[in-house]
């Protein structure tokens, strides 16, 4: 059989992509149910592999330029150990405002992977995005795609539709993963300090007091910790993922887990190697905005009463965590726990969370962060001493900063 055949044949049956009406007037795709079945999810990637090591010589960097093909792009950086990206149709309005998550070096060879690319797909804009970051994209690739884009897609529409029509069975769902061994105490403690480590060397964490950050729920601070560069250093997000992998079994050794939901945007790239790495299925909710109004679709195989733990990348004060939360619970999940990998006030987020009946762990924290980061000299006091002043009472601190900032840019 031919490569198209296979995978067309392997998301079928994943229930991946079907026929949107019955009528096979237009197919969806899903790449993230491909999680619920780790054989055809390992046969995609493997054939995916395969394509770009003969097709795509040059690729140093992958590149996601959608939502939807973020669960795919995680799959191939892993398989090959490159580092990864993605993009946002816009710049952020918080943070560090950029377009281009990740970490993209001037005159990188940059491989666009597409879940589904069409004659539609707004590849060009992808392509100046990257150049405008001194990229040079080498290929644009799908998974899926029309039938005159055919050399640029593993297979087809066509393809697909031939698979559906010759009735091919659906594949029945695996077992759940086995029982995660559970890690000791002083690994966990090790973790907190490699996690933080990690943080300082790929360059996530900066703090500026003349300049503050701007976080999403509109508070000021002196530190901002970009945990999306970790995409785009293998080794260092290899461990980080292990110690998710640590956190994950601490929480199945006290209760059910059935999925594991990665946070939109940020945590999903987290939970599809997670859920690759611990055998758990992945799912996500798109709570982006269109036209003003939250697109709400839902990837990945969920059920109502599914047992759900959400992973996110940075918790700060919960609210992108009850957003992910609130959708899960509209579609009848049951979500127990949020796992994130840094969080700056443990002890209160941990309260936030369990008054809407959620458990909450971090791999790392801010007291462990300051501590490493003085010894390493990766931070300074002055540094410290900032950050834990806006830790004592953040709004108030948030409240002088704005107030400091609007004097300056008064005209005199």
């Amino acid at each position: 059989m031919s490569v198209a055949h296979d995978v067309a044949r392997a998301l079928v049956q994943a229930g991946a992509v079907h026929e949107a009406d019955g009528a096979g007037s237009r197919l969806v795709l899903d790449v993230t149910r491909l999680s619920s079945h780790p054989p055809l999810r390992d046969l995609i990637r493997d054939r995916l592999v395969s394509w770009l090591k003969q097709n795509a010589a040059h690729e140093e960097l992958i590149v996601c330029p959608t939502l939807g093909s973020l669960p795919l792009a995680t799959m191939a950086a892993t398989a090959l150990d490159l580092p990864m990206a993605y993009l946002r149709p816009k710049p952020k309005e918080h943070g560090r405002k950029r377009q281009v998550e990740g970490v993209m070096k001037p005159g990188v060879w940059a491989l666009l992977l597409y879940d589904e690319l069409t004659i539609d797909t707004p590849v060009q804009d992808a392509k100046e995005i990257i150049a405008a970051h001194d990229g040079i994209v080498t290929e644009a690739l799908g998974l899926l795609g029309d039938d005159d884009q055919s050399g640029l897609c593993l297979t087809t529409h066509a393809a697909v539709r031939a698979v559906i029509a010759d009735g091919a069975p659906a594949a029945s769902l695996p077992p759940l993963a086995t029982a995660l061994p559970v890690p000791s105490s002083e690994r966990l403690a090790r973790t907190r300090e490699r996690v933080a480590e990690i943080l300082l060397s790929v360059g996530a964490v900066s703090v500026n007091v003349a300049q503050p950050f701007r976080y999403a729920s509109g508070i000021l601070s002196p530190i901002y910790t970009d945990n999306r560069l970790l995409i785009s250093h293998p080794a260092e997000w290899g461990e980080v993922i292990a110690g998710y992998v640590d956190a994950l079994a601490m929480v199945t050794a006290q209760q059910p887990v059935d999925v594991l939901a990665g946070a939109a945007t940020a945590g999903v790239p987290h939970g599809a190697r997670l859920a690759e790495a611990s055998g758990y299925p992945m799912a996500f909710i798109d709570l982006s905005e269109n036209d003003g109004q939250l697109s709400g679709r839902a990837y990945g195989r969920l059920n109502s009463g599914d047992h759900v733990v959400i992973i996110e990348d940075l918790v700060t004060t919960g609210k992108s965590v009850f957003e992910s939360v609130a959708a899960l619970r509209e579609r009848g999940a049951i979500v127990d726990w949020c796992l994130a990998i840094f969080t700056y006030d443990p002890a209160n987020i941990s309260q936030i969370l369990k008054a809407e009946g959620l458990g909450f762990t971090a791999l790392s924290d801010i007291t462990t962060l300051l501590a490493v980061g003085i010894q390493s000299g990766t931070l300074t006091e002055t540094d410290r001493a900032a950050v834990m002043e806006w830790l004592q009472d953040p709004k108030a601190w948030s409240a002088q900063a704005e107030a400091r900032l609007a004097a300056t840019a008064s005209p005199s």
